[in-house]
Order: C-alpha cells, then structure tokens, then sequence
C-alpha cells in the first residue's frame, strides 16, 4: 500500500474535540516504513481490531493509553543507557520536528505535519555539535569553492568604458 489513513479521535492539537485524519505515506526504500510496520503489528495481532475502535491495543483488548507508552519509552531508554527519567510524550514530538529538520524538510512543513499553529515548534529544533561541524565543513566547502569570485576585485568594465 502506498499510504494508510488514521482518524485520532483526539488529541493535545485538536482543541475542539473535532478529531484528525492523519495520512501516513509508505516510504518503501527507508529503513523504517509506518506503513509497513503498522501492516505488520495487525497481521501479528492476538486481538480482533475493530474498524472503528482502537488501532493499538493492549493483550487484554484495552486501549493502549498514553501512560503506558511512557513507561515503556522509558524503560527502553534505561535500558539503552539513556537517562529515562527525562523521557516524556513530548520527546516523540521534538525527535520528530529534530529528524525532519535535519533531513531538510522546510519549517512550514514541518509546523503542518506536526499539527503546530505557530513556529513554536522550532524550540525543539536544537543542533548537536556532529551538525554544528558538518555545517562548518559545508560552509567551508563552499566559501573556498567560491574563493577566486571572491578574492577578485569587483570592477564591471562598464564603469569605465571598456
């Protein structure tokens, strides 16, 4: 399938309670596809899921509810060596706005996508030092490919008639 749609009945983004249609794209040749992971949670699922009810539920039929998802992303960044405890609902969101930013998508993409209102979301955007340098070395690159346009004096032949 080349995409997957998801109806979020709510969330901290919809403030009227109207609920959201969320268009997940399959991205074949990335090491990670929604789509395909979500293809396959259901085929492995021991739960009969409903159309109308939840996507992602517990062994025991209930909801997967958002405590639940922060208590496993914590437990899986301890076990990872990552301080746990620093983990929350909203990492998700800033590895999100973090991961396209470097991948170069634009802000007012990233603002719709992330269902933002304003550019609020560009706190989250905080550079390692590997970016820093990279962006050093980018720069670089291209100040010293344009050195000779640079170092030579600007004078247009039309200035003085030639």
């Amino acid at each position: 399938p080349k995409a997957r749609s998801l109806f979020l009945r709510r969330s901290k983004c919809d403030q009227r309670g109207k609920g959201v249609v969320l268009r997940c794209p399959s991205v074949e040749d990335a090491r990670v596809d929604a789509v395909r992971a979500v293809d396959s949670y259901i085929a492995r699922s021991t739960v009969s899921l409903h159309p109308d009810g939840p996507l992602f539920v517990l062994d025991d039929g209930s909801p997967l509810i958002r405590p639940v998802v922060i208590a496993a992303l914590r437990q899986a960044a301890t076990l990872a060596g990552l301080p746990g405890k620093e983990f929350n609902g909203i990492s998700f969101r800033k590895g999100g706005a973090l991961s396209m930013a470097l991948g170069g998508v634009e802000d007012r993409v990233i603002r719709d996508l992330g269902r933002w209102s304003s550019g609020c979301f560009r706190r989250y955007i905080v550079l390692t030092d590997v970016e820093i340098d990279r962006a050093a070395r980018l720069a670089a690159a291209g100040v010293s490919g344009c050195a000779n346009e640079w170092t030579q004096p600007f004078m247009p032949t039309s200035m003085f008639g030639l």
